[in-house]
């Protein structure tokens, strides 16, 4: 698909949800309107909004397929009064933009994406918990963690250059006003012909990944339709990233797959009998698959209270009279 027929589903999906929202929408202020980048998104967010809102407001959700549409439907609406003692909610990712322009009244995450939330520290000690129940004092508890943490930080030193080059990449677009399409996910699948990601982490919890994914010399080839980008810049950014928390900061998709590969192996090695590493055996009845972990987890995922903050401000303080 080239940038014209994108461009093109892009204004044609931003249509479809001002569509659907004109046919939702009543003028009464038990009503809350969603809009979302992606269909994950609702899943991580209406859970959180229906436990702040409660049951007697009216949720209504919209996939806007992409951050520019959730930013231009927020403009589209912001332009008619009528709109105005709405209580619409508008969520987009951070990314590896600055955002400096958007509205105040669009929620950013604090991370890169969502997915970021359910890759931390605190999202992995949840899981110990509330799937595994696992006691944090017990002994299996720190060794998960230590384990996890090794894992996730032999992952991040292996994709520390291709964050910094795709943040740069980022920074060109925003800078030069240009709308190239890298099409990460694909790009990686087409050079590699497979999901690298797959099975990154291995039966002892090191991490296996092709060499190409940290050579910056390869990355021409890997996304042919990239703009050139100097060492020096890519430099900086590695420095840049380097005084940052990588779990927060670097591509979600990246640190969610990532995740799901870890939680497959840790739970093969917890449930056995004779465990190498663990002194008890857990189990937990989920299945981790990529295309279902942001709903399977969403419980476990953590909450920032400026997220609460936002859905507060933007619905029930907005009708207290």
């Amino acid at each position: 698909m080239n940038i014209v027929e994108e461009s093109k589903q892009e204004l044609e999906t931003k249509l479809v949800a001002y569509t659907e929202f004109m046919l939702d929408f009543k003028k009464d202020n038990n009503s809350v309107y969603c809009f979302y980048e992606g269909k994950e998104d609702r899943s991580y967010y209406s859970v959180r909004i229906d436990l702040i809102t409660g049951s007697n407001m009216q949720k209504f959700h919209y996939t806007c397929n992409g951050k520019s549409n959730v930013i231009g439907i927020e403009k589209l609406l912001k332009k008619n009064s009528v709109y105005s003692q709405c209580n619409l909610l508008y969520f987009i990712d951070k990314d590896f933009d600055d955002n400096l322009h958007i509205s105040n009244e669009i929620y950013v995450t604090k991370f890169y994406g969502i997915e970021n939330f359910y890759s931390v520290e605190e999202s992995f000690k949840n899981i110990l918990i509330n799937e595994y129940h696992i006691s944090p004092n017990d002994e299996n508890f720190s060794k998960s963690l230590e384990l996890f943490k090794a894992s996730q930080n032999e992952f991040h030193s292996k994709l520390l250059n291709i964050n910094s080059w795709l943040a740069c990449q980022a920074d060109y677009r925003n800078i030069n006003k240009t709308s190239t399409r890298l099409n990460i996910d694909d790009s990686l699948r087409t050079y590699y012909s497979r999901d690298i990601f797959e099975n990154c982490v291995k039966s002892n919890f090191s991490i296996n990944l092709d060499s190409d994914i940290n050579d910056i010399s390869k990355f021409s080839s890997i996304f042919p339709s990239a703009p050139p980008i100097s060492n020096e810049i890519v430099n900086a950014k590695i420095s840049l990233f380097s005084s940052l928390k990588y779990e927060e900061n670097f591509r979600g998709k990246f640190e969610l797959k990532f995740l799901v590969c870890f939680l497959k192996r840790f739970q093969e090695d917890i449930a056995q009998k004779n465990s190498t590493i663990f002194t008890k055996r857990f189990s937990s009845s989920l299945r981790y698959e990529y295309a279902t972990m942001i709903s399977q987890l969403s419980s476990c995922a953590i909450t920032h209270d400026c997220l609460k903050k936002y859905i507060v401000d933007n619905t029930i303080n907005k009708n207290v009279a």
